[in-house]
């Protein structure tokens, strides 16, 4: 929530607690962005962290590609930012980082080198 820095949890209906010991796999998709899913997801594999990068540099690509559902980088995109997202796009998981809290370093490092250190900007909402 942007005024009391809330957080509101949805889709949670499929959620399992631990799916490599459950050996669980994603049983619900959106049909709206089927494309954006990694292809373990249709051969029914296990999730893993690989799974949770692949769909998170999915979103930053949906967000640079002003909310189109496709995997284009953005051509004007840094090299470094470029190069992250393609190695968390990597179609086969075993070849894809599974380390997100190494990745979220990785990210940080590059926006930093990019933007400079992060810093907090005031959201106002309406009421």
């Amino acid at each position: 929530h942007p005024v009391h820095h809330g957080l509101l949890l949805i889709g949670w209906s499929a959620a399992v607690l631990d799916a490599p010991a459950a050996q669980e796999h994603i049983r619900i998709i959106s049909r709206a962005y089927k494309d954006c899913y990694p292809p373990e997801v249709f051969a029914k594999a296990v999730p893993t962290s690989a799974l949770d990068l692949y769909m998170a540099a999915r979103a930053m690509l949906y967000a640079l590609n002003g909310g189109h559902v496709d995997a284009r980088i953005p051509s004007p995109l840094p090299k470094s930012l470029a190069g992250f997202l393609k190695a968390s796009l990597i179609k086969h998981p075993a070849h894809r980082s599974c380390d997100a809290l190494g990745a979220r370093k990785d990210l940080e490092d590059i926006l930093a080198s990019l933007y400079g250190p992060p810093s907090y900007q005031h959201l106002a909402v309406p009421q």
